[in-house]
């Protein structure tokens, strides 16, 4: 039983070491978002993505890469892959917060009658100036 707690004691320490923002659950990032079927700007032609992200850390971001699931009104997936992920280069201040529209015309090809839901919105990869990076792979952190 005493070997079974100092394992458990020494996994702790080495997970908090080596990764203190999910040892303490800290996300770097907040997401809110909405699909829309309808463009002022001509960003999308039949459904986009309204994305605000806010950078919740101390350090300037230089790119970050999002993922999300998308689901028609019945839960079903809209089209054959609804795993969506973009790569954003855009920089993002130290606790600063950036606007931008993801569209998903390559994905679409009519305008859906009810906009789609998003599920699991997550910054996968998050890349800082100083060339430290924070990774999610699993969406630990997503939006649900």
């Amino acid at each position: 039983m005493m070997k079974k707690k100092n394992v458990f004691f020494l996994f702790f320490l080495v997970f908090l070491w080596k990764d203190p923002v999910y040892a303490f659950g800290v996300r770097p990032y907040c997401i809110d978002c909405s699909v829309s079927l309808f463009s002022t700007k001509n960003e999308f032609k039949y459904a986009g993505l309204d994305v605000t992200f806010y950078n919740n850390s101390n350090k300037d971001i230089k790119s970050f890469t999002l993922t999300l699931y998308l689901y028609d009104e019945n839960g079903n997936p809209p089209f054959s892959k609804n795993c969506v992920t973009v790569e954003n280069i855009q920089g993002v201040q130290a606790y600063g917060t950036v606007e931008f529209c993801i569209s998903l015309d390559e994905y679409i090809t009519v305008v859906p009658e009810e906009p789609y839901r998003t599920d699991s919105v997550y910054a996968d990869r998050i890349e800082y100036e100083d060339e430290t990076v924070w990774t999610d792979p699993c969406g630990l952190y997503a939006v649900q």
